[in-house]
C-alpha cells in the first residue's frame, strides 16, 4: 500500500478542510430538516416550486445565508414564507440564528411555470391546446387592440410571456362578446407555445360546478380536487359569475384558488362585470379576486371595429370597399362576436357567388342583424322614449334639475344620441344646450362614457335601455 508523509503544517491544513467538509455537509443535512419542516407547515407543492431554485451558501456569524436568483424571487419567498421560514430555521438551526437571503449571480434559475423548453423536449403545443380545452386560432395576433380594450390585452400578454407571474391573479371583465374569452385562450396557446409541457386547464366556471356536483355522490372528489390543485400550473376560468349564488362551489373554488395561489400557480378569471359588482359572492372570495391585477374591456368603438372588419375580410382574402366598412362599423353596434359573425356570412356568401360585396348585399344578408337606418330616428324621438321608459317629463329631461332623477335620463339620451345617430359631441350638446353645462361638449363625453360603464355593471340600467331600444324598434342587441 502506497503511503503519503505529510508535515505537521499539511496535516492541520488537510485536517481543517476535513473538518470544514464535514460542518458543511452537517449544515446541508440541517437546511434539508428545514425544507422538510416547511413541507408540513405550508404547501408542499409551493415548497418545491420556489425553494428548489434557492441556494444554501451556509452557516456564517449566527446566520443562514440563502441564495436568489433574482430580487423577485427573494420578496415572493419573502413575503410568502417569511414568518415559517423563520421559524423552521431556528427551530433546526439554533434560536439565535438570523437570515441572510442575498441575489447571486449563477443561482439556478427560479423553476418558472412559464420557461420556455426545446422543441426536442416538448410535443406539439397544438395538441396540448385542444387536450387544455383551448381554442389554437385564439392568439394575440389576431387580436385587434383599440382603446376599448388596451390595457386587458396589454395586462394578458404580459402574463403570457413574463418568466415572473407579475400579475396573479388576473380578472379580466366586461359585457358579453368584447373579447375576454379570446385574450383567455390566448394566454394559455402562449404559454403553451414556450412550454409544451406546462399543465394548462381552460374550464368554464358552470362546468366546474357541474364537475363538483358529478364527484360528490360517486366519491371521486379526491380526483376531482388533484387535478385542479395538484395536476395544474396554471388555471384559466371564464365567466366566473356563474358560481355566484352557488356557496358549496364557491367553497370549493376557494380551497382551489389558494392551493394554487400559495404554491405559486397562475390564475385567470373572466366575468361580466367588476369582483365588487358580483351579487351572492362570499367576501373571501371577493378579496381575493381582487387581490391581483383587474383589466376591464369596453365595447369597441368606431375605429376598432373598421379594424375588425378589415381583418375579417383580409382573413378571407377579400376586399371590401371602405364605404361598405363604415356602413358595418356604424349600424353593427353591439358586441364584437356579432360583428365578427356578419363578417363572416358576408365573406362566405361573397366568396361562394362571386358577388361584389355592396351596402345592399350587407342589407340583405343582415336584415335580421342591422337596424333599420331609415325608421326616421331622431333627438326627439329618442328623448321621447327615455323620458317614457323612466317615467319623467320631457322638459324636466332637457332642464338644469340636478336631481339623479333627472340627470341619469338625461345622460342616457346623450348616449343614445351618440350610438344610434352618430351625432358628433358638439351636436349632442347643442341639443342639450338648456340642460346643466351640456353644451360644453366634455360633458357629453362624461356623461356617454359613464352611461358605457354603467351598462357594464348595472344591470337594471341595463334593462332600462334595452327597453328604450324596444321602444324605438331598434333590432341591434345592446354594447
Amino acid at each position: 500500500m502506497r503511503k503519503l508523509a505529510f508535515s505537521a503544517f499539511e496535516y492541520q491544513r488537510n485536517r481543517g478542510d476535513i473538518l470544514d467538509k464535514e460542518a458543511g455537509m452537517k449544515d446541508q443535512r440541517v437546511w434539508s430538516a428545514v425544507l422538510e419542516q416547511l413541507k408540513t407547515e405550508c404547501s408542499e407543492q409551493g415548497v418545491e416550486l420556489w425553494f428548489g431554485s434557492v441556494k444554501f451558501l451556509g452557516v456564517e456569524n449566527q446566520r443562514v445565508r440563502l441564495g436568489f436568483p433574482s430580487q423577485y424571487h427573494r420578496d415572493w419567498i419573502d413575503n410568502k414564507f417569511g414568518v415559517a421560514l423563520k421559524n423552521s430555521v431556528r427551530a433546526n438551526f439554533g434560536q439565535d440564528m438570523d437570515i441572510e437571503m442575498l441575489v447571486v449571480e449563477g443561482a439556478k434559475e427560479e423553476k418558472a411555470l412559464f420557461e420556455t423548453k426545446s422543441s426536442s423536449e416538448s410535443i406539439s403545443w397544438e395538441r396540448r391546446a385542444i387536450e387544455s380545452n383551448l381554442n389554437p386560432r385564439y392568439a394575440f395576433e389576431t387580436f385587434v387592440v383599440g382603446p376599448c380594450n388596451q390595457f386587458a390585452h396589454a395586462a394578458c400578454k404580459a402574463v403570457a410571456e413574463s418568466t415572473t407571474m407579475i400579475y396573479n391573479p388576473l380578472f379580466i371583465y366586461g359585457g358579453v362578446g368584447l373579447g375576454k374569452t379570446h385574450l383567455l385562450n390566448a394566454i394559455g396557446n402562449r404559454l403553451l407555445q414556450r412550454n409544451p409541457q406546462l399543465r394548462v386547464i381552460s374550464i368554464q366556471a358552470e362546468s366546474f360546478m357541474n364537475d363538483l356536483i358529478s364527484a360528490i355522490p360517486t366519491n371521486h372528489i379526491g380526483e376531482f380536487r388533484k387535478r385542479f390543485r395538484k395536476d395544474c400550473d396554471v388555471l384559466l376560468m371564464d365567466d366566473i359569475e356563474i358560481l355566484c349564488g352557488k356557496q358549496r362551489t364557491q367553497e370549493e373554488f376557494f380551497y382551489t384558488f389558494n392551493e394554487l395561489y400559495e404554491s405559486g400557480r397562475q390564475i385567470v378569471m373572466t366575468s361580466d362585470r367588476v369582483p365588487s359588482e358580483l351579487p351572492e359572492l362570499t367576501e373571501r372570495l371577493r378579496s381575493r379576486f381582487e387581490s391581483g391585477m383587474i383589466a376591464d374591456i369596453q365595447a369597441p368603438e368606431y375605429e376598432t371595429k373598421v379594424a375588425i372588419i378589415k381583418r375579417k375580410a383580409a382573413e378571407s382574402n377579400l376586399q371590401i370597399p371602405d364605404e361598405v366598412c363604415d356602413y358595418l362599423a356604424r349600424n353593427i353596434r353591439s358586441n364584437i362576436r356579432k360583428l365578427e359573425g356578419s363578417m363572416i356570412r358576408i365573406c362566405a356568401y361573397a366568396s361562394l357567388t362571386g358577388e361584389y360585396i355592396s351596402i345592399d348585399l350587407a342589407k340583405k344578408l343582415l336584415a335580421n342583424i342591422l337596424i333599420d337606418v331609415d325608421r326616421g330616428l331622431n333627438p326627439d324621438k329618442i328623448i321621447k322614449a327615455v323620458a317614457v321608459n323612466f317615467g319623467i317629463r320631457i322638459q324636466d329631461l332637457k332642464s338644469e334639475k340636478r336631481m339623479r332623477k333627472f340627470v341619469l335620463p338625461r345622460q342616457v339620451s346623450m348616449y343614445l344620441c351618440r350610438q344610434l345617430l352618430h351625432f358628433s359631441y358638439p351636436e349632442i350638446g347643442h341639443i342639450f344646450a338648456g340642460a346643466e353645462k351640456a353644451k360644453d361638449h366634455s360633458t357629453v363625453i362624461h356623461s356617454c362614457k359613464k352611461i358605457i360603464n354603467l351598462i357594464n355593471h348595472d344591470p337594471d340600467l341595463r334593462k332600462k335601455i334595452e327597453s328604450i331600444y324596444n321602444t324605438l324598434g331598434v333590432k341591434d342587441e345592446l354594447d
